[in-house]
């Protein structure tokens, strides 16, 4: 038994999709680039499908004129919060640019204008008032039971009310169509309004402008009105405050008797400066006594310890001349007995009455001594008691003078008090009879610039720009959606598609036919000329076939596919055809037991096809499935098949299925099918089979076993992807021997870039 094993199908590097770089990750810019191109005429077409109905729309919209206006808005460049004095105001009575902005468009002064227009009884009145129009019965009933409401606008009936609904509905809609924009990099602002009506939109703008301005002149009046009443009323304020300070002062004045709040210039300051004087010269004699006393004190006890015939050095006490001239007298004396005794002249009578006279004098001193300590001490007890006395007169005049500083302190505040209120009023009066009033406030000074004039050409509709902005905005929009499409799409339309479902190698492509005339289409199926793209596509698929095995060429090649119509028996034909041109014998094999049809002729017969030779193989074999046939039988077996197979006028022979009513899986489950291929092989050296489609059928899998290659054939834009791998599942566990996958009915043009990469411009 022949088996498809002898020609194993094996991948060379770069067939597998791991072994290479999927050009959909490394080229996404790419990627996206050939799905805008291939789906630009179709962005286009629904782009330009756009276009009809807005005109539509755009010519049913009434006419609308644009009148406009422009005004000036100065604002000032005073502030009121100046630091040199100037007039500050409490209240924030300064308004800004956009509150002009938000002026200009509100109620009270569109009410204004249509009140000073008279624009009650204008034609815009009309406009807001609905025609009645009566709803066919039918129409109502079938717009009832969809969901659409009726636009039922109730208008009031009594006089009142419907004035008031006029009014309403007039103000919006004229804040509706009124525009109010300031100009870039100015202080302007433009006015703008948009009526059916050109002289009436020039007149509606140029009221609202002009309303503007003599509100803001009102405005402007009435703000100067309450600041000049707040400034008298602040003025006034400060003059009663000056005056009530004032009062104080001179009140504060009499109960205190104080004339100025100077410490210097008072009484009291005076006299405890003099009582300080005295107190700190008492301080000094009384520290001077004490000190001569110590003095003296310690010179007698120092005496009454010493002998009483001597006399030592004079005493440091400066308070006798006497005691001083005693000392002298003495000293001189003494040196005189020292002398005289140093002479050995004891028993002399002067000596003696030197002697005497020099005791009286240390009497004598002792005295004068005994007598200042005397009179020094009276002297300081007579100081103590001064200095007593003084230290009471000071203790009161330092009570007077706190006495006086706290009511100075009083004095000096109410006086900084007064002038400060003088002060302020001053400056207050100054700067009000100075300063202009107008220019301490931020109102803007508003002027018009341009008046409106009727205009003359339409503004609204805009056709170019609508057209513009629904062309942009349409080709995004569908260019998303196509790529939106694109990504949601499953079917399989590119060989990398095909290539990055499966993991079988792209043994070629069949272009689709661009012909409207299916008869043109036909003929070129048929045809399979060389040069024309259908022809050279074959030749490339021939090409593949031969190159499955370099070393040993491969026979029978079975095409299946995923779902019906999807090219296979076309194909097939073709490369029957083709491969018979190039001198190959070619049998192409008919095993579609499902869609089989034959002739009356063959109808008749039941040994016709594949299932007369499974038939007569039956019975000229044995019964019992064998792997192959007895020797005897082999020969008669080349003649059976042989006598079946038919010439095909395109140069290969065909062998057809035989009966349509008879079970498919039997006869393809045969055990006679290895011998029979075995002679298939020896008589033709390519052999195409067209078999069922596998996923609706088995057939393919029970005959792929006997194939020596397996090709799947895939039709661009119309086979799943996720059909496509239940293919090649099915060909793993089956075991066939799948050699690669071809796609068929692709649009050159629209993948032109795809193949390019292909090598096919």
């Amino acid at each position: 038994m022949i088996h498809a094993a002898s020609h194993p199908i094996s991948h060379v590097p770069g067939d597998h999709p791991d072994d290479i770089d999927d050009p959909y990750h490394r080229h996404v810019p790419a990627h996206s680039w050939r799905i805008f191109r291939r789906r630009f005429w179709q962005i286009v077409f629904f782009v330009l499908l756009l276009l009809p109905p807005l005109w539509l729309h755009l010519l049913g919209q009434p006419f609308l004129y644009k009148a406009t206006a422009s005004l000036l808005i100065g604002r000032s460049d005073t502030n009121t919060n100046n630091s040199d004095g100037s007039l500050a105001l409490d209240p924030a009575i300064g308004e800004n640019f956009s509150t002009q902005l938000h002026l200009l468009r509100g109620s009270v002064l569109i009410e204004k204008v249509i009140a000073q227009e008279n624009l009650v009884a204008s034609s815009l009145v009309d406009d807001l008032l609905p025609l009645q129009k009566q709803i066919h019965p039918i129409l109502a009933k079938i717009l009832e039971k969809v969901g659409i409401p009726q636009r039922n606008i109730a208008i009031p009936t009594d006089p009142k009310e419907h004035k008031e609904w006029v009014l309403a509905a007039l103000i919006k809609d004229i804040r509706s169509h009124l525009r109010v924009q300031p100009m870039e990099n100015s202080t302007m602002v433009e006015i703008s309004y948009l009526s059916r009506y050109p002289e009436l939109a020039a007149r509606i703008v140029n009221a609202i402008a002009k309303n503007h301005i003599e509100g803001q002149m009102e405005t402007r009046t009435t703000k100067m009105k309450q600041v000049a009443r707040l400034l008298v009323q602040r003025l006034d304020e400060l003059l009663e405050n000056l005056e009530r300070a004032e009062t104080a002062l001179e009140t504060f004045r009499k109960q205190s008797g104080l004339i100025t709040s100077e410490e210097k210039q008072s009484i009291e300051w005076q006299q405890l400066q003099v009582a300080n004087d005295e107190y700190s010269v008492t301080i000094e004699k009384t520290m001077a006594l004490q000190n001569q006393i110590h003095k003296l004190e310690d010179w007698i006890e120092s005496r009454n310890n010493r002998r009483p015939d001597t006399l030592e050095l004079k005493p440091d006490i400066e308070a006798s001349t006497l005691l001083s001239d005693l000392y002298d007298n003495a000293s001189q004396q003494e040196k005189l007995i020292s002398r005289l005794t140093q002479r050995n002249q004891e028993a002399n009578l002067p000596l003696i009455r030197l002697r005497k006279d020099f005791t009286e004098m240390i009497a004598a001193i002792h005295a004068e001594e005994n007598r200042l300590l005397t009179t020094h001490r009276q002297q300081l007890g007579l100081t103590q008691k001064t200095l007593a006395k003084i230290e009471t007169r000071l203790v009161q005049y330092q009570k007077k003078f706190n006495e006086y500083k706290n009511k100075a302190a009083q004095l000096r505040k109410l006086e900084r008090e007064v002038e400060a209120y003088r002060e302020l009023h001053n400056i207050f009066l100054k700067r009000f009879k100075e300063t202009n009033i107008m220019g301490a406030m931020d109102i803007p000074t508003i002027q018009l610039i341009d008046a409106a004039e009727p205009p003359t050409q339409i503004d609204q509709p805009k056709m170019g720009e609508a057209t513009l902005w629904t062309v942009c905005a349409g080709f995004i929009v569908i260019t998303l959606l196509a790529f939106l499409f694109e990504f949601l799409d499953p079917t399989v339309k590119t060989p990398y598609e095909i290539e990055r479902a499966i993991d079988l190698p792209l043994m070629g492509w069949v272009p689709l036919i661009a012909e409207r005339n299916p008869k043109k289409v036909q003929g070129q199926l048929h045809a399979c000329t060389p040069g024309t793209p259908y022809g050279e596509a074959l030749q490339g698929i021939r090409t593949s076939l031969m190159m499955i095995d370099a070393h040993a060429p491969v026979q029978s090649i079975m095409i299946v596919s995923c779902q019906p119509q999807e090219g296979r028996t076309t194909l097939v034909n073709g490369l029957a055809k083709i491969c018979s041109s190039n001198g190959e014998r070619v049998l192409v094999i008919d095993a579609d037991f499902r869609q089989h049809v034959g002739t009356p002729e063959t109808q008749e017969r039941e040994d016709t096809g594949i299932s007369g030779i499974i038939r007569r193989c039956s019975i000229l074999g044995d019964a019992t499935p064998s792997p192959s046939l007895p020797t005897d039988i082999a020969p008669s077996l080349r003649q059976i098949i042989m006598e079946r197979i038919k010439q095909s006028p395109d140069g290969y022979s065909v062998l057809e299925a035989g009966l349509s009513h008879t079970n498919p899986p039997k006869i393809l489950s045969s055990p006679f099918w290895p011998a029979i291929m075995a002679a298939l092989r020896g008589e033709f050296d390519r052999i195409l089979v067209d078999s069922p489609p596998m996923l609706r059928f088995t057939d393919a899998q029970l005959l792929g076993i006997h194939m020596e290659a397996i090709i799947l054939l895939v039709r661009s834009a119309s086979t799943h992807k996720e059909h496509v791998a239940t293919a090649r599942k099915r060909m793993i566990l089956s075991r066939t021997p799948a050699a690669g996958v071809i796609l068929t009915q692709l649009d050159m043009r629209k993948h032109r870039a795809e193949l390019r990469e292909y090598g096919l411009s």
